[in-house]
């Protein structure tokens, strides 16, 4: 998991901050006054805060647009009479922010039930294998032990992602044959983003399941005989999101969005999906604004880099269709994608 910035503890305010001086004694406190909370997640993408305002006001937080994106301008905010029309807008204004939050700590808590321990063992095995020189030597176990493992670890992933999105909001109103066809259909776009970060100068640092962690090295596509190209292709697709600098929960939102976007699925009811997929977006967005707040430079740097790799979507979706559903239950080796297919996808 991504080390907290700083010291949470010192940089929360303390029960009873206000915007005059802080009330040391509860029962002391001025009953015209109320706490407003912004309940954030406990993760590092949203510090909770706390201040108190007379009643009769609101706080508001006025969105701004940045490329298309909006996102929440924290550091603006007024005091206005509950009475105005405002004052109704910033409930409803607030009320999507929370619905935003949330969202995010739905995802967070979700990817750390589905993919927490494989996180834990990736990123040790990465780091060791990287910083400790301490790489396992190939072949680290025979060609029969290794191909088991593969189709071991592509249930395992289908069973995590399953776990993964059952968890999300939203995907209970998904209808039970929508749900089979985004399963299968954004099983390798998923994939993909949940290994991103574990893949570097050619290679992944990924461990096959059992306590042996054998290293899904680059030695056996090799031995295998996996295409140059299509590796190439899911390298290429690493190198680029990993460039955009998204924090763990960052990248599983946008994995969020990415399984619910209705014009890479044969999946029928496209208005849901895009509703649910405009939702992530936005909690998406919404999460890169608030933690790049005092950034602005960094905040348009990643909302364009965002903007320029979600256009490989449409190619991963097709060589899904091409390919990837097709090879559902073939055994490994799987066969490869056509190379007229990768070098298409190669394009963008």
């Amino acid at each position: 998991m991504e080390d907290l910035e700083g010291d949470e503890e010192s940089k929360r305010p303390q029960r009873g901050a206000s915007l005059s001086e802080p009330i040391a004694d509860e029962s002391q406190r001025d009953p015209t006054q109320v706490d407003v909370l912004l309940r954030g997640h406990f993760n590092e993408d949203f510090q909770p805060t706390q201040t108190t305002f007379p009643i009769g006001f609101r706080k508001v937080i006025t969105p701004c647009e940045l490329n298309g994106f909006v996102g929440a301008a924290a550091s603006f905010r007024q005091l206005l009479p509950s009475s105005s029309y405002c004052s109704m807008y910033a409930d409803v204004s607030n009320s999507r922010d929370v619905m935003l939050q949330k969202a995010g700590g739905a995802v967070c808590a979700a990817y750390e039930i589905a993919y927490g321990d494989q996180i834990a063992v990736f990123s040790a095995f990465m780091t060791a294998a990287l910083e400790a020189q301490q790489k396992p030597y190939q072949p680290q176990t025979s060609m029969h032990r290794f191909l088991a493992g593969m189709h071991e670890k592509r249930q395992d992933d289908r069973t995590r992602l399953a776990q993964f999105v059952a968890m999300l909001p939203g995907f209970a109103d998904v209808s039970p044959a929508d749900r089979e066809v985004l399963l299968a259909e954004k099983a390798f776009i998923s994939t993909l983003l949940h290994h991103m970060k574990y893949a570097y100068k050619g290679e992944y640092y990924c461990t096959l399941p059992g306590p042996e962690q054998i290293h899904a090295s680059d030695y056996w596509m090799e031995i295998l005989g996996v295409d140059t190209e299509f590796c190439r292709f899911c390298f290429k697709f690493s190198a680029v999101f990993n460039g955009i600098g998204l924090s763990l929960t960052e990248t599983y939102l946008l994995m969020a969005a990415a399984f619910f976007d209705p014009r890479t699925t044969t999946a029928s009811d496209k208005a849901l999906l895009m509703h649910l997929h405009m939702f992530y977006m936005d909690a998406l967005t919404h999460m890169i604004g608030y933690r790049r707040r005092q950034n602005p430079t960094e905040r348009t740097a990643v909302f364009n880099k965002l903007t320029k790799a979600a256009a490989m979507f449409p190619a991963v979706h097709q060589m899904s269709l091409d390919w990837y559903v097709d090879t559902e239950r073939t055994l490994p080796p799987l066969p490869a994608p056509s190379k007229t297919l990768v070098q298409d996808c190669l394009k963008h």
